[in-house]
């Protein structure tokens, strides 16, 4: 009885591929998707870091770059997999930061190279700002300060922000306050919104 058991065991494994390993191969590609007057493109120098994870969400792997794991494939069990990729840091706010992340699930199967290929997309919210000429001729200091709750940015024309792009993680709410002195050095009462 105890024969006929480790044979019905090592059949279960072989047809579910148990105990056999092959190797995962990582590739990324963006999403392209959102409205190209606000899209942000990752460049193709970008690293990314990547967290493998097995069935039960326990970390199997990591690499601070993901070209890594495109060198020299992972070897893992025969199994199921969730792989996530994501750029930098996310930082409350930031000047010039976008923050990129993906994810995807993927079975590796025994004896075998299998791809993921991960699509990564912006995951933090863009804001820039634009003053009108007439703002920009009746004031001699204007300010906009954004915040999302957890951090904000300013744009000013006395500083080089008015042409940066401003990042924040996405918390569901965005407020503005912005700040006027025109030329003759009247100070109006901030409007926020």
């Amino acid at each position: 009885l105890l024969v006929l058991c480790c044979a019905s065991c090592s059949k279960e494994e072989m047809q579910t591929g148990e105990g056999e390993t092959g190797y995962l191969y990582v590739s990324l590609k963006q999403d392209v998707t959102v409205d190209p007057v606000f899209k942000s493109t990752a460049s193709e120098d970008m690293t990314f870091a990547l967290v493998i994870y097995d069935w039960n969400d326990n970390v199997v792997a990591t690499y601070d770059d993901h070209r890594e794991l495109a060198a020299q494939p992972l070897e893992l069990r025969a199994a199921p997999y969730r792989v996530t990729a994501t750029s930098s840091s996310a930082g409350a706010a930031a000047f010039d930061a976008p923050f990129y992340s993906g994810e995807t699930q993927v079975v590796v199967k025994g004896n075998t190279l299998t791809s993921a290929t991960l699509t990564v997309g912006l995951a933090n919210v863009k804001v820039t700002a634009a003053f009108s000429d007439e703002i920009k001729e009746q004031f001699s200091e204007y300010t906009l300060t954004v915040s999302n709750g957890d951090g904000a940015l300013t744009w000013s024309n006395l500083d080089d922000s008015l042409d940066k792009e401003g990042y924040f993680s996405a918390t569901g709410m965005l407020t503005w306050t912005l700040s006027l002195k025109n030329v003759e050095g009247v100070v109006f009462e901030d409007i926020t919104e």
